[in-house]
């Protein structure tokens, strides 16, 4: 037997569990760090390996050279495809900034470690509107608090909310710890 192969055992997390989250809704996954939020997460969206997959970014010297609307606009014709034109990629973009209030920074500078630009709340909301950008029914958002102050927090779940609520979305959340002004902005638990 090879010394480097080590033998995993299997064990049967969940059994027969079934849940509902309708059009129009923000379900929130609570609980603490390493109880298998994102696996989950991972499970009920399909994903196979969360390890695995490609990203990156565009920097000079480490600095972003994009800013927010730029970048939505790449993202439009990634998930647009060439059956739209610019002027329906353009279309689109703003529709979205406007729903997810990043028409102020539109023209900021994304920034990165080296370089100032957008603020914590703004960089998660251009994250939502990067997919929100080709109509899915079902959004999954794993820890979209993390790293905000409670403010913050806040202003990312009423937009959650009010992507569930204007379009008709299923919005699935996976929280860490949820104060209790946040806890009733969800449908469920």
């Amino acid at each position: 037997e090879d010394p480097e192969l080590k033998r995993v055992e299997e064990k049967l997390i969940l059994d027969n569990v079934n849940g509902v989250a309708r059009p129009g809704q923000l379900l929130v996954i609570m609980g603490p760090s390493g109880t298998g939020k994102s696996s989950l997460l991972d499970c009920i969206s399909g994903r196979k390996d969360s390890k695995g997959g490609l990203g990156g970014y565009i920097t000079i010297n480490g600095a972003s050279t994009t800013t927010v609307r730029e970048h939505l606009v790449f993202q439009a014709q990634l998930h647009m495809g060439k059956r739209a034109s610019t002027q329906e990629y353009e279309k689109r973009v703003d529709e979205v900034m406007e729903q997810l209030g990043l028409v102020k920074c539109r023209d900021t500078l994304i920034g990165g470690a080296s370089r100032r630009g957008i603020s914590g709340g703004e960089r998660k909301r251009l994250s939502f509107a990067s997919e929100i950008l080709s109509n899915p029914s079902l959004l999954f958002v794993d820890e979209p608090t993390s790293g905000l102050d409670s403010f913050m927090a806040e202003t990312v779940v009423r937009q959650l909310q009010q992507i569930a609520r204007d379009d008709g979305r299923t919005v699935v959340v996976t929280i860490h710890q949820l104060s209790s002004e946040l806890f009733v902005l969800f449908d469920q638990l």
